[in-house]
């Protein structure tokens, strides 16, 4: 089973460098495949910039230049 986490943020850098790792370092006990699905609206911040520099497979993220 996969489960999917879908998180839309719009210039909440701070707060996803604080939520983003605890979810994905989330032990499944191998109960379920699962992963995050970052949609980042036109942000003015540097979260762009932030996760690409992010190696993890379990993370998608589609960026919207402009809002």
């Amino acid at each position: 089973m996969l489960v999917s986490v879908i998180i839309p943020t719009f210039n909440n850098l701070k707060v996803l460098k604080k939520s983003l790792p605890a979810i994905l370092n989330q032990n499944t006990n191998n109960q379920f495949e699962y992963e995050v699905i970052l949609i980042n609206d036109g942000p003015l911040d540097k979260t762009e910039k932030w996760l690409q520099t992010l190696e993890e497979k379990n993370l998608r993220s589609i960026s919207f230049i402009q809002n």
